[in-house]
């Protein structure tokens, strides 16, 4: 769609989000009707998507695990024929986080349905390039182009530290030198949305695209529309009808059996002390040898629980 500014027309290049972790199970924190929440959801991103004339670009992490139930990837699948989808897996997306295994997962039963497109690496969209960077991948050498060159990638980037130990690779002016002749980078994982211009590149931080956990209560889930002169519309995603249980709630919803399932969620509510365990348990696994059927069994166990 061409947005009028003044007297002259602009186009949109796309709609950006992420971390849509669609699940068939209703987090512990939700107390209101899921399924329905992800409808609106959806609704929302492709009113947007075609109002502006332009495609949906998902930055990771769009199943809460990789390997998830019929009746949600169903229901992605129907929203995303109606609009042309391009997108790249997060570490939810991947079984034991390993790219190898991308043809496993429900992120790949969309693209063989052909309702989304992976972007693998480079993608020539006319206009523009779009370089994806799934969770994992390290920086292209871009050579300067004189199309805008787009990063798509499944990294935690932050302009405060998110929490204690936080590495310094996600920062966002350590991203930016590591990030070579991008003119914009896209991002998702850190579940908190934000847009900054540094040293001419802007950064879109997407953020998660639905409240999950208690963390999220304040926080308002956001889209955003990339414009041909790189400006940027910030959409909002439906959270007014988001219902939350109180944290006692929560605990005590839980049998005996599930406690660790508790302890890890509580820690997710307060931090993102999960993605620092999975660098140490990764690290772990690699020193020790741990045989390899093992090592999937503890990560299909961590995917079960976080």
């Amino acid at each position: 769609m061409w947005k009028r500014i003044g007297c002259c027309m602009k186009k949109a290049l796309g709609v950006f989000c992420s971390d849509l972790h669609l699940s068939a199970k209703a987090p512990g924190s939700r107390k209101d009707d899921w399924f329905l929440a992800i409808e609106r959801l959806f609704e929302k991103i492709t009113v947007t998507g075609k109002r502006y004339r332009c495609p949906v670009f998902v930055a990771g992490d769009v199943f809460d695990k990789p390997k998830e139930e019929p009746v949600v990837v169903s229901q992605a699948i129907r929203w995303m024929k109606k609009l042309k989808w391009y997108g790249i897996p997060g570490q939810h997306d991947l079984i034991g986080h390993s790219i190898s295994r991308l043809e496993e997962t429900s992120f790949w039963t969309l693209v063989e349905s052909g309702c989304l497109e992976y972007i693998n690496e480079f993608l020539d969209l006319k206009d523009y390039l779009i370089v994806g960077y799934p969770w994992g991948r390290e920086p292209a050498d871009i050579v300067k182009t004189n199309k805008h060159v787009i990063g798509l990638g499944h990294l935690l980037v932050w302009q405060t530290s998110p929490f204690i130990g936080a590495s310094q690779t996600g920062n966002v002016s350590e991203v930016i030198k590591r990030y070579k002749n991008h003119d914009v980078l896209v991002f998702g994982d850190n579940h908190k949305g934000f847009k900054v211009k540094k040293d001419g590149v802007l950064i879109l931080n997407c953020g998660t695209a639905c409240r999950r956990t208690l963390a999220d209560v304040d926080y308002k889930p956001r889209c955003y529309v990339l414009f041909e002169d790189l400006s940027v519309k910030t959409v909002y995603l439906p959270f007014e009808f988001d219902e939350f249980v109180q944290k006692e709630e929560q605990i005590n919803g839980y049998s005996h059996e599930d406690s660790f399932k508790v302890f890890v969620k509580t820690l997710m509510d307060q931090t993102e002390v999960s993605l620092s365990f999975r660098k140490m348990l990764t690290a772990y696994l690699n020193k020790n040898s741990v045989k390899k059927d093992v090592e999937n069994i503890i990560w299909e166990i961590m995917e079960s629980v976080v």
